[in-house]
């Protein structure tokens, strides 16, 4: 663009970013923000792990603890067959990590495909509640 005269004025606009793919802008309603963090020390940090082991929780810690301070009810323990066995392949999954850590990687990759059976197993059962 040539500027003969000294009074023309020339509007510049910005660039628009172009977006290529990739996720669709989230609502501002629908999005989380970060409303608390916790600092914990060493031992704090113990009891938190021990907590969500005890309950058999196979999610990240945020997630879990999201979980609990959100919830409503109390958790609901039910005596029926699928409930136990929920319980039992959530253990056991919890064991399957600790354990996948102490393994040599040919050995890890087998643990690996037996949790994600398990970690299955008990998705579909807690879904079909």
């Amino acid at each position: 663009m040539n500027i003969e005269d000294e009074n023309q004025v020339a509007e510049v606009l910005p660039k628009k970013k172009k977006r290529y793919g990739g996720r669709p802008c989230k609502d501002p309603v629908e999005k989380r923000e970060a409303t608390l963090m916790l600092r914990l020390n060493v031992a704090e940090k113990k009891r938190l792990l021990k907590i969500i082991r005890e309950s058999s929780w196979t999610g990240d810690p945020s997630s879990f603890v999201r979980g609990l301070v959100l919830s409503d009810k109390a958790q609901v323990k039910g005596n029926g067959v699928l409930v136990t066995i929920e319980h039992y392949l959530t253990i056991l999954h919890a064991y399957l990590t600790e354990l996948e850590d102490e393994l040599d990687e040919e050995q890890a990759s087998g643990i690996a495909r037996i949790k994600a059976a398990i970690n299955n197993a008990a998705q579909a059962i807690y879904n079909n509640k």
